[in-house]
């Protein structure tokens, strides 16, 4: 895995993956690593989970450095992870298998409005990113921690089901469902 949640802090003195540069900079990164370890791996995942990390990192400021309450910085972050994977796919297409970790909740909800929602929310969390990179995988691994039951004000926790400590509903059929 080449990205799993951590860039150089002078790369985030530069504003991590919101510079345009940090396509280039993810190459010639990734170019050194697979030079240097190609002959001990056999898969190549570009991105860990880019989506929650963008959000949390740009959105909610959960991840170093902080930032809260710009989503136009997670979309852009997105928008160049995905130029990044999809570069380094083009570089080594054929040589050596490429692909992405991705988080795939099982999204719904109570009531005909929750539902609905949950499939607005659904394709912005799972979705949307993988139509970037869509032609540019050789694989796709999906990290599945469970169901998330939408409402307009965010995952709801209801009593009756049992949550993991992530605050996700244990819910193993969604990993089915999602296949």
């Amino acid at each position: 895995t080449l990205f799993h949640h951590s860039i150089p802090s002078w790369m985030e003195d530069k504003q991590g993956w919101v510079n345009k540069k940090s396509v280039e900079w993810f190459d010639f990164y990734s170019q050194k690593a697979l030079a240097e370890f190609g002959d001990f791996v056999d898969y190549w995942i570009t991105l860990n989970e880019p989506v929650p990390w963008s959000y949390l990192t740009y959105t909610e400021g959960l991840f170093p450095p902080g930032y809260k309450g710009n989503i136009f910085k997670h979309y852009k972050a997105l928008k160049q992870m995905s130029l990044a994977h999809n570069q380094l796919f083009q570089s080594v297409n054929g040589i050596t298998p490429v692909g992405i970790a991705h988080n795939m909740g099982f999204h719904t909800g109570r009531g005909l409005f929750n539902k609905l929602f949950s499939q607005f929310t659904d394709y912005l969390a799972h979705w949307q990113f993988l139509k970037l990179i869509q032609d540019k995988m050789d694989f796709f691994g999906i990290n599945y921690y469970g169901a998330e039951w939408m409402t307009l004000t965010g995952p709801a926790q209801y009593a009756d089901l049992d949550f993991s400590d992530a605050g996700r509903a244990i819910y193993p059929e969604g990993l089915y469902l999602l296949l």
